[in-house]
């Protein structure tokens, strides 16, 4: 959340509760928004302006900006290789693969990258990197295939590859300009900081976060529909093993395009709820402390009173994610639930 610090706010909603033999050991609060694509603002819990950092749910607008640079067509990009650029993924060999052929297409490097070199976020490969006494690369960060889709862009345009993560650069402005223009607002509405790897990240209203989300899913032809897509039929290249964007997408066929971003927030757009007419539809969380932990019982809970899947789609995801909470002996001696909060009737 982006507040300045002297100003007061009123406390958001409870989304989650975690207990212990039957009571409430702790909570979260956050902030839930769905939206149509033309804007209309659904469903709200909490304050709906409240500014969030995107992070990396930037990520589907970043890619568009690429493919509408001519970079798609002069590249001839793979669905793997938009998938690998919208992702934040977790560093495994296939994303590294992916990466590295790109680069090589574009006559660059792993050293040509200004994400950093950082250890996968997936834990087995960076056991392994650490065995072999191997340092992590470029290309282990869960943003490297961002930053190659953003040198792309600018050797399709002409414009300098030098300082094409500062926010002076003409492909970083014109990110601004398009992230304003998907979420429907106006550029001065957006504040610009800098991201975890290096390159320019944006505050949005959580309302209009939600509503380029739904853009993606509504839109039939063009780049949106292309980023969306590529990375919803490439749930593995869109995160990683044991990650739940990799198995919202995997257990939906991309009908749930899940984006993480950071600190507590997630962002998925969502085919069209019963409860809520025939548009598709964008949906934004964000997890005031920035916790990741309550996030599967939030979405699982907004899942099922949206209707927009099946019993066997929930089992499978809360399979892979579970919410109990164990001994170490791993006896069930509580749960991360649904807070009172997170009630979405119509």
């Amino acid at each position: 959340m982006e507040q300045d610090s002297q100003e007061q706010v009123p406390a958001p909603p409870t989304l989650a509760v975690v207990t212990r033999d039957g009571a409430v050991e702790s909570s979260h609060r956050g902030w839930v928004a769905i939206s149509t694509a033309s804007g209309e603002l659904v469903k709200a819990l909490g304050d709906p302006t409240t500014a969030v950092w995107l992070r990396s749910a930037a990520k589907p607008a970043q890619t568009v900006v690429v493919l509408e640079s001519g970079a798609g067509e002069r590249f001839d990009l793979t669905d793997a290789e938009v998938a690998v650029m919208t992702a934040s993924h977790s560093g495994e060999a296939e994303h590294l693969a992916v990466v590295q052929g790109l680069l090589e297409r574009l006559g660059l490097s792993p050293d040509d990258l200004a994400c950093g070199a950082v250890p996968p976020l997936d834990r087995r490969t960076a056991r392994e990197l650490e065995r072999q006494g191997e340092r992590p690369s470029t290309l282990h960060s869960a943003c490297s295939g961002k930053h190659a889709g953003m040198l792309a862009a600018c050797l399709a345009q002409g414009l300098p590859t030098d300082g094409y993560w500062r926010p002076e650069h003409p492909l970083q402005v014109r990110t601004v300009e398009r992230l304003a223009e998907l979420a429907g607002v106006e550029r001065t509405a957006i504040r610009v900081g800098t991201d975890g790897c290096g390159v320019p990240t944006f505050t949005l209203p959580l309302a209009a976060l939600a509503r380029s989300f739904a853009r993606f899913v509504a839109a039939t032809d063009g780049p949106l529909a292309r980023t969306r897509a590529a990375y919803g039929r490439q749930p593995k290249l869109a995160a990683g093993t044991g990650r739940p964007c990799t198995t919202l997408l995997e257990i939906s066929g991309g009908r749930l395009w899940a984006k993480t971003g950071s600190e507590g927030l997630y962002c998925v757009g969502l085919p069209p709820a019963p409860a809520f007419g025939s548009e598709p539809l964008g949906l934004a969380v964000k997890i005031e402390d920035g916790s990741t932990r309550a996030l599967p019982a939030v979405l699982a809970a907004i899942f099922d009173r949206l209707g927009v899947w099946t019993s066997e789609q929930r089992d499978q995801f809360l399979e892979r994610h579970p919410t109990a909470i164990r001994t170490n002996q791993r006896v069930v001696v509580g749960e991360i639930a649904a807070g009172r909060g997170l009630s979405l009737r119509v």
